[in-house]
């Protein structure tokens, strides 16, 4: 996962630190946003390009379905993943895959290279 950008969205500032330091060890490139309003706002103006979208399911300001939803209008097509510690777990049409977060670091990293088709 060598130089993948990583936009990671999670309102839990202690969770969302901890996550980036471990995705920066696989070689990924995070870029972290506290919310869905801010994150939106960044890829919207081009000041972060991102390979991937991880983002938590409820946060202020912005859902994460609703943040999903939202670049999908403004013509994002990278893949996106929708995960939480909310269950049931959210529906949402628009995201690639939807995860429960207590598949860990092994199972989102898996996904990310699933839905990037990388080794």
């Amino acid at each position: 996962m060598n130089r993948v950008r990583i936009m990671l969205v999670d309102d839990d500032y202690d969770f969302r630190v901890c996550l980036a330091i471990d995705l920066k060890g696989y070689g990924c490139l995070v870029h972290q946003f506290e919310n869905g309003r801010v994150a939106l706002d960044a890829a919207s103006d081009g000041s972060v390009e991102f390979d991937i979208l991880v983002t938590d399911w409820k946060m202020p300001l912005r859902y994460g379905d609703e943040l999903i939803e939202e670049l999908r209008e403004g013509g994002f097509t990278q893949p996106m993943i929708l995960w939480s510690s909310n269950l049931p777990l959210p529906k949402c049409v628009d995201a690639t895959l939807v995860l429960g977060k207590n598949v860990g670091l092994s199972g989102l990293t898996a996904a990310i290279r699933q839905c990037l088709q990388t080794p």
